[in-house]
This record gives structure tokens, C-alpha cells and sequence, in this order.
């Protein structure tokens, strides 16, 4: 579930036993009085946003000294989804993660994206350069022509705006594939 799923979730109980204020959920909340009586499934909606929240909170300044180390890590993180996701990894420059942002969200077999909203994100963060990520829910790492081709494209931009493009990485299946690596970039 999308963390905004998850909000209505909580929200749609909370109305239902008539609390409708933010300020009166979240003191209760740090007291465990109100999550007590959200029903089981409010609760495990609760508990997976904070999951998500404290998920991202510590990715942030992480530090990879390798496409090793952040492959492995993103594989981890990503190939069970049974979509399509295109994320940029911001990173300052000692290579500490910035940002994790989903640039796009696809179906089973493609994610559209642009050099734009790549390149948006980078800069937004302030990064001094960045990783590209995207997943394969086939599990088939191979990249397609268009990835390819949309690697080209982020690695020629990148040396014209002066960002280091570090590496396109494909995951699934728990694995994961470095264009670098495979002399593709």
C-alpha cells in the first residue's frame, strides 16, 4: 500500500469513532491510548507507514563506496515489486545518499521517463551526482535497447551540466545489474 493509502486507512478509523483532529491523534498516540483502539487493521496500517517513514529517515547519509555495495542494497530494497519504478539516488560528494527519489512508477514490463524529471530530482537535492534505478519485475536483469539508449542520453547530459552520473543499476529477483560494470556506460 502507497503511504497515502495507508493515511486514509488510519483516518477512515479514526472518523469513524469521531476523532478528527491531528493534534488530538498524535499526543495520543505517543501515549499508545489511541493506537490501542484503532482496529487491527488501522494498526498495521500505522505501523507500516512509521516503517516506511524510519525506512527512508535512515537511508538518508548512508555512504556506498561501490556500485557493489549499492546494488546489493537496492536490490534488497526493491525487486519485489510487481511494478516498474524508476528512482534516483542523490548523493553528496562523498557519496552519501541525499535522496532516494521514484521519479516513475510503470506497469509490469515499462516505466516511461524523461531526462528531465532525472535530472529535476539531482538537482532539487543539491547532489553532487547521482545513481539511476530502475527494476525489472520479470527478473530478466538484460537491459532493453530503450534502457540502454536512456543511459546514453543521462550519461551525455550529466557531462554537460557538470554532475557525476555514477552508475544505472537494474535489480530483480533479489539481484542486481551495474551498467558500469558491464561496460554499457
Amino acid at each position: 500500500m502507497s503511504r497515502t493509502e495507508l493515511l486514509s486507512v488510519i483516518k477512515e478509523d479514526l472518523v469513524s469513532k469521531g476523532i478528527t483532529t491531528l493534534d488530538y491523534l498524535f499526543n495520543d498516540l505517543n501515549e499508545n491510548v489511541l493506537f490501542d483502539s484503532l482496529s487491527p487493521v488501522a494498526q498495521h496500517a500505522y505501523v507500516k507507514f512509521l516503517a516506511d517513514e524510519l525506512s527512508d529517515k535512515s537511508d538518508k547519509f548512508m555512504k556506498f563506496t561501490s556500485s557493489v555495495e549499492l546494488g546489493t542494497y537496492l536490490a534488497n530494497k526493491y525487486s519485489n515489486l510487481e511494478h516498474e519504478e524508476l528512482h534516483v539516488i542523490s548523493v553528496d560528494i562523498h557519496n552519501r545518499v541525499l535522496a532516494d527519489d521514484c521519479i516513475t512508477v510503470g506497469s509490469i514490463d515499462r516505466s516511461i521517463a524523461v531526462p528531465r524529471d532525472v535530472f529535476r530530482s539531482a538537482i532539487m537535492n543539491n547532489a553532487a551526482g547521482f545513481f539511476i534505478m530502475h527494476n525489472h519485475p520479470s527478473c530478466d536483469l538484460q537491459p532493453s535497447p530503450n534502457d540502454v539508449h536512456f543511459t546514453e542520453s543521462i550519461s551525455s547530459l550529466a557531462k554537460t551540466m557538470n554532475i557525476r552520473f555514477l552508475d544505472h543499476l537494474i535489480v530483480g529477483g533479489g539481484s542486481y545489474l551495474s551498467l558500469r560494470e558491464n561496460m554499457i556506460l
